[in-house]
């Protein structure tokens, strides 16, 4: 009964992108563990703990890579994370399913297979809807042949489309895609798909790397030398409030903190913060940037653990604005590998020893809450454990290297990106030169897919360009 389990890991493994090292690190075992089950040489039962906890590896796995969506479409995953943990197992476990095909995850037919069962489509329907003859579907979907007229193409992405318009399934087919469910509006969705089937990555996925591409070529050391902070920064040192209310309290909270960390000098500032970034916008974001160029520039140290549970965009986005003090050397970024709930928002923010800033309240109440500003020793000390307790069980996200040299990929913005095994290392090739190794799964994921798409056009380009 458990012959599949070591085919239907491999196909996890291979569309989530995941190593033996991640799965078992989120199932607390040891690779060689898991490399047992891949392989066949183990098959327990499939009621057993071994089992339930591949699961649970897994699904934390995906969850930790943003990827939980994926997951789902490939294994049917109810809602509820015990739910589909026991789902997943079953899957795992469970016997060969009805005429099911031995399929390479991440090929045409495999992904052709993904949109129709998205679609509800047989074969026949399909071969209804487009026109074209069901022996050809068939082979289309072993992949038995893969290479199709752009016309043939659309047709096909737009009949099922369609049919996954028709089952309200676009949020599922969105996150297969891995895109946000507002790219496929009715003019773009069928190239978004195509694209996609013929193994380019979503377009939003590419975009965005593109800019922090963009960002890491544009990058000069002046930035943060033009940076001057308010002349009024030592104003707000003479406050004494204890208890801030709203947006413009935080906002106050956060400068008189930042003021603090410019007159004391400590070596440190952690922070932490899951609520909504409305409050860090407008003339305020540029404020609060100022003052964080000047504390990087007097060598003062910041932690902070970024709350990156959310789309490819919104994550690049965020390094591209803490970018040019990632290469000052003096930010360690990390992530955190729990999953971040939705019914309370945090914000933790802390000089260690010396004033901290807190706050809890239900989520969409932030500009209600009440945010308190702490120098009592004691209470200091209370958050400085409870965020030592958030920093322990968290990764770094990016690490600022001297400059590598190593062979990679070069682009066009005259950006080396090498590839590790579970890190990508984007280096500039002009001065200033500098290197910064970004280690989340999605990030690497994505930087993987980037460059092989690069190369695979590169290599088009030149069949054409060769008489």
């Amino acid at each position: 009964m458990n012959a599949m389990l070591h085919e239907r890991l491999r196909s996890v493994q291979t569309t989530l992108h995941i190593t033996n090292t991640d799965i078992a690190r989120c199932a607390g075992c040891t690779p060689s563990n898991i490399s047992r089950l891949r392989s066949g040489s183990r098959t327990p039962p499939p009621d057993s703990p071994t089992i339930r906890r591949l699961a649970q590896g897994i699904y934390a796995c995906a969850r930790e890579t943003g990827q939980l969506v994926t997951l789902s479409a490939l294994c049917a995953l109810p809602a509820g994370e015990d739910e589909a943990c026991e789902a997943l197992a079953a899957w795992l476990t469970g016997p060969p399913r009805k005429n099911e095909p031995q399929r390479s995850y991440g090929s045409f037919g495999s992904k052709l297979g993904e949109l129709m069962r998205l679609a509800g489509a047989t074969g026949s329907r399909l071969s209804r809807l487009t026109g074209l003859d069901s022996s050809l579907i068939s082979r289309y979907r072993r992949g038995r042949q893969v290479r199709c007229s752009p016309t043939v193409l659309e047709r096909i992405c737009g009949a099922l489309i369609g049919d996954i318009r028709q089952r309200k399934n676009m949020p599922r087919l969105a996150g297969l895609l891995q895109i946000s469910e507002e790219m496929l509006g009715e003019e773009d969705a069928v190239h978004i798909v195509c694209d996609w089937l013929c193994g380019v990555s979503a377009p939003v996925s590419r975009i965005a790397l593109e800019n922090l591409l963009d960002s890491i070529t544009e990058y000069s050391e002046t930035i943060l030398e033009e940076q001057d902070v308010p002349e009024d920064w030592c104003d707000i040192l003479r406050d004494e409030q204890k208890r801030y209310v709203g947006y413009d309290g935080l906002r106050r909270a956060m400068m008189r903190l930042l003021a603090t960390a410019l007159e004391e000098a400590p070596e440190e500032i952690w922070l932490y913060s899951d609520a909504v970034s409305v409050w860090l916008e407008g003339d305020y974001l540029a404020q609060w940037e100022r003052m964080m160029h000047r504390i990087v520039r007097r060598g003062i140290r910041i932690r902070i653990l970024h709350n990156i549970d959310r789309e490819m965009p919104g994550m690049v986005a965020g390094i591209r604005r803490w970018l040019p003090m990632y290469m000052t050397g003096y930010v360690k970024p990390f992530y955190s590998l729990r999953y971040g709930g939705e019914r309370f928002s945090h914000v933790m923010f802390l000089i260690p020893g010396r004033a901290a800033v807190t706050a809890c309240c239900v989520c969409g109440m932030e500009d209600a809450c009440t945010y308190h500003f702490m120098t009592d020793t004691a209470d200091v000390g209370r958050v400085q454990e409870a965020m030592e307790h958030l920093f322990a069980r968290s990764r770094p996200l990016i690490r600022v290297l001297d400059h590598a040299d190593d062979p990679g990929y070069v682009t066009k913005q005259k950006i080396r990106i090498c590839l590790g095994e579970n890190s990508v290392t984007v280096s500039r090739t002009q001065a200033p030169h500098f290197s910064c190794e970004f280690l989340h799964p999605m990030l690497y994921r994505a930087f993987r897919e980037y460059v092989m798409q690069r190369l695979q056009e590169d290599a088009r380009r030149l069949e054409t360009e060769t008489p």
